[in-house]
């Protein structure tokens, strides 16, 4: 190769290494499965970084339930910060405080998310689409963030998922394929859900927007990740794309209420608690046939949709779960039980 055209190459890649392109461009996934696509995302878990140490609500909920999150020595490295990078710290949180957290990072931050997941790992951002200030924001505290906590929060997630991925892969289609049935409503062939495994979460350790597309997010520091509780939060996140508004399961509860004419406000989350029944009893009869037999579903160890979880609505639900009973059956039944 002619000297000069050599230089000239050697001058695009230095520009490219320092500029980030091939330093920092490639594919964040981290594993795939038949039904889910795992991603490790730089902007994504600052993003939620930022979010809970500006709100706190995923720590709150964790000490309801008799939790903390687990130890990665996150608090050890807070400790050895600058004053200066103490300060970026501080200054990101709490422009956070004052502009995000008023928005759910479930209705309200859809956008945000998709614009975050676009950005390359590491380099600065000169896209101001959601304000010049919060692009300065993430552009300053960027660098405290890489040093000092990003290492710590990637480790964890690639252990958690490496710990979890062979349960997943091998219970996940007969799941999945229970799940159809309750629904009554096909996964989508060519679909695979996108999870997000990130440090942090929303107050609930795991969430899933369908908007502006559909999309799990799961904390690696919830205690529970550790645990089979990560397996049947990940196909319970993947079964909404089942139990969707306007699908079958949703939409036949809406019709059988009509037809009752019950005199009582509408459940508008009977069938997320029925989803969380009917996917807890399958990752549970799973486990259990596979050698797990002390395994206790989400909704037995979890306060959650406790007005809704009756014997009523576990008798119904079971019966359903046996086939012993069909749909329309069982949700009059359970409608009928919360008069």
């Amino acid at each position: 190769m002619h000297f000069g055209k050599l230089l000239w190459c050697g001058l695009i890649f230095l520009w490219m290494c320092s500029s980030g392109h091939a330093q920092h461009r490639g594919d964040d996934s981290i594993a795939t499965t038949e039904y889910f696509e795992f991603h490790s995302n730089y902007w994504i878990n600052l993003h939620h970084f930022l979010y809970q140490k500006a709100s706190g609500s995923q720590l709150r909920k964790l000490k309801e339930d008799g939790n903390q999150y687990l130890e990665i020595g996150e608090d050890k490295v807070q400790l050895t910060l600058s004053a200066a990078d103490e300060k970026t710290l501080s200054e990101a949180i709490s422009y956070y405080k004052d502009s995000i957290i008023s928005k759910s990072l479930l209705f309200d931050l859809g956008q945000e998310r998709v614009w975050l997941q676009r950005r390359e790992a590491g380099v600065r951002i000169s896209d101001t689409t959601f304000s010049k200030r919060y692009t300065e924001i993430l552009n300053k505290v960027g660098p405290v963030y890489s040093k000092h906590f990003w290492p710590l929060h990637e480790k964890q997630n690639a252990a958690i998922l490496k710990l979890q991925l062979p349960s997943i892969k091998k219970f996940e289609r007969t799941v999945i394929t229970k799940m159809e049935g309750f629904a009554m409503k096909k996964w989508p062939v060519t679909t695979k859900v996108r999870v997000d495994v990130s440090a942090y979460a929303n107050y609930a350790g795991a969430y899933t927007p369908t908007r502006p597309r559909f999309n799990i997010f799961i904390s690696s520091l919830d205690p529970s990740s550790e645990k089979m509780d990560f397996v049947e939060t990940i196909l319970h996140e993947g079964s909404h794309l089942l139990f969707n508004y306007g699908g079958p399961f949703r939409e036949g509860i809406a019709l059988i209420f009509d037809q009752k004419k019950l005199e009582i406000p509408y459940p508008k989350q009977l069938w997320h608690a029925a989803l969380f029944y009917l996917c807890g009893r399958s990752v549970q009869d799973e486990l259990q046939n596979n050698g797990y037999t002390e395994y206790r579903m989400i909704m037995d160890t979890r306060t959650i949709f406790s007005s809704y979880n009756t014997k009523v609505f576990r008798a119904g639900l079971e019966q359903y779960y046996q086939d012993k009973t069909n749909f329309n059956n069982t949700i009059a039944q359970l409608l009928d039980g919360l008069k």
